[in-house]
């Protein structure tokens, strides 16, 4: 439970989208565990489908925020100040 709160509270705390990302998968191990352990009868199936959704979204999350960086007109960065400050259009990179 500590290592989950550990992740929300670092997810809320994030100034990096990066850093955000991170502490969103590290709530996917320990919750993960929790599902396995405490859950009811089909709980190993739970868990294992709870980790392959929770893997695979982000995933996308991480492309999603690289994406981000990388056409951010600012610079290559991942800071949440030069984000909110990026221009993005559609079209190719400037």
């Amino acid at each position: 439970m500590l290592a989950t709160n550990l992740g929300v509270v670092g997810a809320f705390l994030a100034r990096n989208a990066l850093l955000f990302v991170l502490a969103f998968e590290l709530v996917l191990i320990p919750t993960t565990l929790l599902v396995a352990i405490w859950g009811g009868k089909r709980r190993a199936g739970a868990a294992i489908r709870y980790l392959i959704y929770g893997a695979v979204s982000g995933l996308s999350l991480l492309a999603g925020v690289l994406a981000l960086g990388w056409f951010n007109a600012n610079g290559f960065s991942f800071a949440y100040d030069d984000l909110m400050r990026a221009e993005i259009t559609p079209g190719p990179p400037p």
